[in-house]
């Protein structure tokens, strides 16, 4: 996949924090419109008995920041949660 060129900005000012609203708006996308309908139709309509899937950030929810703060990087799948989810 590509979460470069085709994504919606990175929320929260690039800044590794949880308290970001923005990275919850269900509009924004880390693939783009076109990609997006080809990962959820794509693999369905191949005959390959297996489906490797390759990109290049963490697709987990990560915490970043050490103790009891909770950092995240809106430059990964964390700053898109809504389209991970």
């Amino acid at each position: 996949l590509d979460t470069r060129q085709y994504r919606s900005d990175q929320a929260c000012g690039d800044e590794y924090r949880s308290d970001c609203a923005e990275r919850f708006f269900p509009w924004r996308t880390l693939t783009g419109p076109e990609q997006e309908r080809w990962l959820l139709d794509g693999p369905q309509r191949s005959g390959a008995r297996w489906d490797i899937l390759g990109q290049q950030v963490f697709f987990a929810a990560t915490d970043l920041v050490a103790g009891p703060a909770y950092g995240v990087n809106p430059d990964a799948w964390d700053g898109y949660v809504a389209n991970r989810d």
